[in-house]
């Protein structure tokens, strides 16, 4: 069945383009905005899979078409364009399609771009032989040509009329002749009446109609020339909102007012998506580019944003001069993990505490981070100064603690995260890597507060490297876990994790005793520390919610 599909852009020039789809997939682009002052140009154009897109296009949708039959055609959705939302029109509703979302022969569509600004299309999937047909029954079984569908006015009445008058059906004519009889007028001078009424009542519709619509387009053009202005002043706006940088979209709504959309930005700037990708891509290798990844990825960024802003209107906000004594030793870091590892803490309470020390599980923690004895022994680095200890009792004991000393604990949780993150990274079973891109660097805290409550079990002769204790978590996780397909990430959403959506029923070994619920408590721990630097960021602890 030869099906063509139609993209009706209302304020756009053109406001249609067609392609004929030929059994074919077909892909909508979104025209990049290069074109400043040239008019309301359209959004999208339309290619068949295969064929090159314009310069600078970015993909919106990849509907896959599937043949069923002589006369049945589906469409569903195949890939949806990375980091763009798109949402179909049902009934009132609006709803967000989905990979495998299957698609109506008509249907309104609506895309969110990353960068705030929406734009709406329609779709509509017709077949040559359809349109033949609907103009056969307004033609009254008369066959049209395919170019008839196309005329306007009056003339599209004609066609039922001259049935009438080539037919020669008995029944009208016996009718016709009926009433000439009654009249007094024959049969043939009746017929061309007949015709010349009909004619003549077809052609005064025809004109009233036009003059109809020409009253009506002059109305539809005066809103049409204020919505081209508005159009055109929206379109600017987007321009620059696509051509500014993270931080110029952020004066932009903090000028709009917009908080819930401000505390996006600044979770999106705190999680720092493109540098946890990048360390995962110089880790990981290739597998970390994969299409069907990075499909998922995308999801999981606004999964990990949304996430951060409800904990900003839950949680306590250290104050900046609280927080600064940690996130001055941010240069340890490195380009490779998140300056918000600065402001992790194991006690959810608390956010770069000065001389900390506590007990958990059993274990010592002390100083900034409350680093524990096994993180110490294995990451620390020998301190000449302060490896005796005075003699005066405990309490002097633990001030002369390295932990105590931040710079030494920086130095100490940075070499441990680094440890984890690149065991976490080169993990990989049956062709899966292990955590997806953007949540490598939240995994790898998670993990590392997770390794920071194991206990040393018979003074340490038991204890194993921490990325021993990660790759059995993630080899047990594997076993006990759903079945994925081949190119999906191992580890599940860290936010579900969180959350308690997701657990990870963890096995203790004598190498490895974890706690029961230490992935839980690590991935919370790793979403606190992110929350308290857009905190910081967002105000120095002034809550900005009304």
């Amino acid at each position: 069945m030869n099906e063509t599909i139609t993209c009706i852009e209302a304020e756009g020039r053109p406001p249609r383009v067609s392609l004929p789809l030929e059994g074919q997939d077909f892909l909508v682009w979104l025209l990049p905005d290069a074109l400043e002052g040239a008019g309301p140009l359209r959004n999208t154009v339309l290619r068949r899979a295969g064929e090159d897109p314009p310069a600078g296009a970015m993909l919106v949708l990849w509907v896959d078409v599937q043949v069923m039959g002589a006369n049945r055609v589906t469409t569903r959705v195949r890939r949806i364009g990375p980091e763009l939302t798109v949402f179909l029109q049902d009934a009132d509703n609006w709803r967000e399609l989905t990979a495998g979302a299957a698609l109506p022969p008509s249907g309104d569509y609506e895309v969110a771009l990353p960068t705030l600004r929406r734009f709406r299309f329609s779709l509509r999937r017709a077949s040559a032989g359809a349109a033949t047909m609907g103009a056969a029954i307004a033609g009254s079984g008369t066959t049209l040509k395919k170019g008839r569908i196309q005329e306007k006015g009056a003339l599209w009445l004609v066609p039922t009329l001259w049935t009438v008058y080539m037919d020669q059906q008995q029944f009208v004519m016996g009718n016709i002749r009926a009433i000439g009889k009654r009249l007094g007028i024959d049969a043939k001078t009746m017929q061309y009446l007949f015709i010349f009424v009909g004619l003549s009542v077809a052609a005064g519709i025809g004109f009233y109609m036009q003059y109809k619509a020409k009253a009506e387009a002059e109305g539809r053009a005066e809103a049409a020339e204020e919505a081209v202005a508005r159009a055109d002043a929206a379109r600017e706006a987007s321009l620059l909102g696509e051509m500014a940088c993270l931080s110029e979209r952020q004066k932009l709504v903090e000028k709009l007012g917009a908080i819930d959309e401000q505390r996006l930005l600044l979770a999106e700037n705190v999680l720092d998506v493109t540098d946890a990708r990048s360390a995962a891509i110089d880790v990981a290798g290739a597998r970390m580019r994969a299409d069907a990844l990075m499909a998922l990825d995308v999801a999981a960024v606004d999964h990990m944003k949304r996430y951060v802003v409800s904990l900003m209107g839950s949680m306590p906000a250290p104050r900046a001069e609280d927080a600064n004594p940690c996130l001055d030793q941010d240069p340890v870091l490195g380009e490779d993990l998140p300056r918000y590892a600065m402001l992790w803490h194991p006690d959810p309470e608390l956010a770069c505490p000065l001389s900390y020390v506590g007990l958990m599980d059993g274990l010592t923690l002390a100083g900034r981070w409350g680093l524990s004895p096994r993180i110490s022994a294995e990451f620390g680095r020998p301190e000449p100064a302060l490896a005796n200890a005075p003699k005066g009792g405990a309490i002097a004991e633990l001030m002369s603690d390295p932990r105590m000393n931040d710079r030494w604990s920086a130095d100490t949780l940075a070499n441990g995260l680094r440890a984890v993150q690149e065991a976490l990274l080169d993990f990989e079973m049956e062709g899966r890597p292990s955590v997806l891109p953007s949540q490598s660097q939240a995994w790898s805290l998670a993990l590392f507060a997770a390794i920071n409550r194991l206990p040393s079990m018979a003074d340490g002769v038991l204890n194993e490297p921490a990325a021993y204790c990660v790759n059995q978590l993630i080899t047990e996780y594997a076993a006990n876990a759903p079945a994925g397909q081949k190119g999906d990430p191992i580890l599940p959403d860290l936010v579900d994790v969180a959350t308690g959506v997701t657990t990870l029923k963890l096995r203790p070994s004598p190498s490895c005793p974890w706690a029961p619920d230490a992935m839980e408590k690590g991935a919370q721990a790793a979403f606190s520390a992110a929350t308290r630097l857009a905190q910081v960021e967002e105000g120095g602890g002034e809550s900005l919610a009304p």
